[in-house]
């Protein structure tokens, strides 16, 4: 037996999404990103409001990553055959109040769990 009601919506607020309920026979909605069906033919879905800032950052961090292994490792490194790196890193702390190479906004600082974040306050928000 499902422990929830027809129509049960469970709000997250600090992901953005809804969780659902749909009792068996419900037409699937036209828009989800996780979907548990249960043996009595009720299921679950879910949405995630922040979907497309969370494909946006996974795109974006792939991006970089792959541009690391193009250009063999950051420019303070050297790879296994001792040749320095091509990648230059934008936000570090040599670059704390220069522009940021998109809007020109200074880049800043701020601890964060024992170490430091970079960021451009302007591109960079939530």
């Amino acid at each position: 037996m499902i422990p929830f009601d027809p129509g049960f919506t469970m709000v997250f607020g600090e992901f953005g999404g809804k969780l659902l309920y749909h009792s068996p026979g419900s037409k699937l909605p036209d828009k989800y990103h996780l979907m548990i069906e249960f043996s009595d033919g009720s299921f679950l879905t879910e949405i995630i409001q922040l979907w497309g800032a969370i494909e946006k950052l996974y795109n974006s961090i792939l991006d970089t990553v792959q541009e690391i292994f193009l250009e063999r490792c950051r420019s303070e490194e050297v790879d296994l055959f001792g040749r320095p790196g091509g990648y230059e890193r934008i936000m570090n702390s040599k670059n704390v109040g220069k522009p940021c190479p998109v809007c020109a906004k200074p880049i800043e600082k701020i601890s964060y769990l024992g170490g430091s974040c970079y960021f451009c306050p302007a591109c960079q928000t939530i």
